[in-house]
């Protein structure tokens, strides 16, 4: 089994992979990233990552359309190649590399597509029994959160700061004290057996995980509304999880050192969790 990566349609290891210096993904974050599970050899949910992407793309005013066919198919045959059961690809997209470290893009760039297939280290079993700890962070990044951009400095440093704390995750909070989203994650909490999740446009992601979720919640017969949680909701929450394409469903029982509920995982988010496995097996 190796990791392999494919960069313009040229397939090396991943650690021998090459990309321009003047590459605008290198230069300026100028590029956008899909990540797509795959269990026992099969991807999980490849089509609506890869719609995603293309929603990306048009955001950043990328000139030229993604062939997602194509990218299916080499992603696919990457995969292949590499022998991995269980991992992951990756799809990094930028917009090309330029002539100059110019803020404004030349003519005619053409993308740059990076594939990767690598392994995956999810949770361990421990950790989805005992649930995990986050802190929450005043939300600094753009308005277009909806753009799954390479351009991360606001996640990775309040990552640093969750990591200093302890903690698995950070929770973005906007002015007014709503709960927002995870820097790598939805977040879901539980009200006396009702699910709410905030609206996708209150300055969130559209999680392919997330929505998932809220179909396989609909099928078990929970309750679901998409509505704002405010940061004093969410610790009176009887239950709190978070969802992201390789933890899954990840209990959250503590945030900012406040406990949520019982203190370990509760029986909606268990319930989904093994929901949403029964789903992956049967996709």
């Amino acid at each position: 089994m190796l990791e392999l990566a494919s960069v313009n349609g040229v397939v090396t290891t991943l650690v021998d992979a090459k990309v321009p210096l003047l590459d605008r993904g290198v230069l300026f974050g100028d590029a956008i990233y899909e990540v797509i599970r795959f269990y026992n050899g099969r991807p999980f949910c490849l089509d609506a990552h890869l719609e995603r992407l293309c929603h990306s793309a048009a955001g950043l005013r990328f000139s030229v359309m993604l062939d997602t066919d194509r990218l299916r198919r080499q992603g696919l045959a990457l995969f292949e190649q590499s022998g991995l059961l269980d991992g992951r690809l990756y799809y990094q997209i930028s917009r090309g590399v330029g002539s100059a470290r110019s803020y404004l893009p030349g003519p005619g760039l053409q993308p740059t597509e990076i594939i990767v297939a690598e392994s995956i280290h999810p949770p361990d079993e421990m950790t989805y029994a005992e649930g995990v700890s986050v802190v929450t962070a005043r939300e600094i990044r753009w308005s277009r959160t909806d753009l799954k951009t390479t351009n991360l400095i606001p996640r990775i440093l309040v990552r640093l700061d969750a990591q200093a704390d302890g903690a698995y995750e950070a929770l973005w909070v906007d002015d007014q004290h709503f709960v927002l989203e995870g820097t790598s994650s939805n977040v879901f909490a539980v009200f006396g057996g009702v699910l709410r999740t905030p609206p996708t446009g209150s300055g969130l992601l559209a999680g392919v995980t997330r929505r998932i979720v809220m179909e396989q919640a609909i099928s078990e017969g929970f309750p679901l509304q998409e509505r704002p949680i405010r940061l004093d909701e969410l610790l009176a929450a009887d239950e709190v999880f978070l969802t992201a394409t390789t933890p899954e469903i990840l209990g959250i029982v503590r945030v900012d050192h406040h406990t949520i509920g019982s203190g370990i995982p509760g029986p909606v988010t268990q319930k989904l969790l093994l929901s949403y496995r029964e789903r992956v097996k049967g996709d």
